[in-house]
């Protein structure tokens, strides 16, 4: 089925779990955003958790592969960016083998898809193996696929529409009934116009249309402060999104990536260092987070730069920061080091704009504190992994990307520069993400753009 953003193929999903008969439904979707989504629509209409197993197409080969390592070939069991091409190809053999292949019509029903366009060669030879031995639907909108960039390039027309006959398409914007539905409607007509690769007018949009600035985008982010529900503000980059969430001293939190390599990285130096780098090490990583600390705590961080520790009686307001990192360097207890963040916290005027990597290191030392990991990057890796399969809590205001907010609804979205979706290297991957982008707001969007008219490359679809 090809679903256009918002047109109600979750609802979809839980409706046919909710119809199946008897069994246990597989639902695999790509992000985690989109497992909590799943989860929580079950969930409140009431469908019993051992009806479906939801989880990510990643998830579930690794679990499949982690089952049987050997015949898989599983690596790591905690494999990171082109390690996992080996789990989709371990989970795609283990599905040719007759006792695996027992296993899986036994523990399953059916399987239903979801975000299908953002399936890989390899991810989708596994669901063509799932799809050989239970009832297999699969549900997407070639118009957000995203994922072109990290070698996701099947062809919808090409490679998934033969393997998947069209059951229906959805049109009915539900997303948007009883919240903003004008703007629901133009959404669907603005989807045609991105997928010809036709100017989109702002004139006579049911949109906010603001001429782009950073003025501008620091303007709207404060006004969109006052509307009811969730807000998302929208940025290309990572480094962006998290500048901007410090440029409104964290009044927006920035979203981090699930594998969030900036905790596995700390996490790692703490492991390492020792003496003035590692209390350094604290300091810089607190600088990543906070607002205010970089000027506030420079002083230390000058010492600490010259490989000296601070002498806390020299530092009257920061003479508890001082004493803290100090102890960080000289102990390995990661108990000294939790002792230090909470000390730069305090400082006055530090909030943090990346709260969610802030919190999990704190999380990671509980973990490691358990006894139960080698090093503090086993514990974060750990910490990070429950997150993924439990989903986590989203602030009510967040900076993020759209490839981190795919598959999310939130009352409110502002698109801070439209224009920056355009990128040269992928022609045609401006329309699909910034339809992705258009479509989180359930009830106002907000398009900051060079011009109230917007034109990008003709997306291949």
């Amino acid at each position: 089925m090809v679903a256009p953003a918002g047109c109600g193929k979750t609802e979809l999903i839980v409706r046919a779990v909710e119809a199946t008969p008897s069994g246990r439904a597989l639902v695999l979707t790509h992000t985690h955003a989109g497992v909590r989504a799943l989860r929580e629509r079950l969930a409140r209409r009431g469908v019993r958790r051992d009806c479906a197993r939801v989880d990510t197409i990643a998830g579930w080969c690794l679990r499949m592969a982690a089952a049987y390592p050997a015949r898989s070939g599983l690596v790591t069991p905690e494999p990171t960016r082109g390690e996992w091409n080996a789990v989709y190809d371990g989970a795609a053999a283990l599905l040719e083998i007759r006792a695996i292949r027992r296993v899986v019509q036994a523990s399953y029903s059916s399987v239903f898809i979801d975000e299908y366009q953002d399936c890989n060669d390899r991810q989708h030879r596994v669901i063509l193996a799932l799809a050989a031995l239970l009832p297999c639907r699969i549900l997407g909108d070639p118009l957000q696929g995203i994922f072109a960039f990290a070698g996701r390039t099947l062809s919808w027309q090409r490679d998934i529409a033969p393997e998947f006959p069209l059951l229906f398409d959805l049109d009915e914007p539900w997303r948007w009934k009883g919240h903003n539905e004008p703007l629901g409607r133009w959404l669907l007509g603005a989807r045609d116009v991105l997928a010809s690769g036709d100017a989109l007018d702002f004139t006579d949009a049911p949109v906010r249309w603001v001429q782009h600035s950073e003025d501008a985008q620091r303007k709207e982010a404060m006004r969109a402060m006052r509307l009811t529900g969730s807000t998302v503000a929208i940025r290309k980059w990572p480094n962006d999104s998290h500048a901007f969430a410090r440029s409104v001293g964290g009044l927006y939190a920035s979203m981090e990536e699930m594998d969030c390599s900036a905790l596995l990285a700390v996490a790692e130096d703490l492991d390492r260092l020792r003496g003035s780098a590692r209390a350094k090490r604290v300091l810089d990583f607190a600088m990543e987070c906070l607002t205010k600390v970089s000027t506030s705590l420079a002083p230390i961080d000058a010492v600490l730069s010259k490989g000296e520790l601070p002498m806390p009686a020299r530092y009257r307001s920061n003479a508890a920061v001082a004493a803290a990192l100090v102890r960080v360097a000289e102990t390995a207890d990661f108990e000294a080091v939790r002792v230090a963040m909470d000390a730069i916290e305090a400082t006055p005027g530090a909030k943090p704009f990346r709260r969610e990597l802030w919190d999990e290191l704190g999380r990671a030392i509980n973990e490691y504190g358990r006894g139960e990991h080698p090093n503090l990057r086993a514990a974060a890796w750990a910490a990070r992994n429950r997150a993924r399969f439990g989903g986590r809590r989203l602030d009510q205001r967040l900076v993020s990307r759209t490839l981190l907010i795919k598959g999310l609804e939130f009352d409110n979205a502002l698109v801070l520069n439209a224009n920056e979706f355009e990128n040269p290297r992928f022609p045609g991957e401006g329309a699909k993400n910034f339809y992705v982008a258009m479509t989180r707001a359930a009830t106002e969007l907000v398009v900051l753009s060079e011009d109230s008219r917007v034109r990008f490359s003709k997306p291949t679809l």
